[in-house]
């Protein structure tokens, strides 16, 4: 398979020839990098907040689209976007939900299996802008010095 051939998108649709319609930022969000149809309760609020500065704490129940609202917020800013998730297996399935849609992140959690070097390639990739979002245990945010501000 010769180069041009992998970066080809077979599923590509060239758009109407009608003018350009600008549409809110989190919208586009919603629509073309998750392709959901609609905004759940509460994601709009939880984004415009946000997106104005607002401190936000938003208590939504399970599938009720939180990850929506922080990796909206990873794509909105161009700064790290923290999620502290409390169980290895959460963080394990977010990953892989942000890296189907093309959002890089990567997960540290305090058990074994993440050697020292993963990790230190984890904290050299935020250290450059590669990746988008941390998912993180509680456990490995107080025992990481790196994370917790060497406290």
């Amino acid at each position: 398979m010769e180069y041009c051939d992998q970066i080809v998108n077979e599923s590509y649709q060239q758009m109407s020839k009608s003018p350009v319609q600008s549409i809110p930022l989190e919208q586009f969000i919603l629509q073309y990098v998750f392709q959901f149809p609609s905004f759940r309760l509460y994601q709009q609020k939880v984004i415009q907040s946000y997106t104005q500065g607002q401190d936000v704490f938003a208590l939504i129940p399970m599938g009720g689209g939180k990850t929506f609202c922080y990796a909206a917020s990873s794509l909105i800013f161009s700064e790290l976007t923290v999620v502290i998730l409390p169980l290895k297996a959460l963080i394990l399935d977010q990953v892989n939900e942000l890296i189907k849609v093309g959002i890089p992140c990567a997960g540290l959690y305090a058990t074994t299996g993440q050697s020292l070097e993963f990790q230190g390639k984890v904290f050299q990739e935020i250290a450059a802008k590669a990746i988008r979002i941390l998912l993180v245990t509680p456990e490995k945010l107080m025992l990481n010095q790196g994370l917790n501000g060497g406290n």
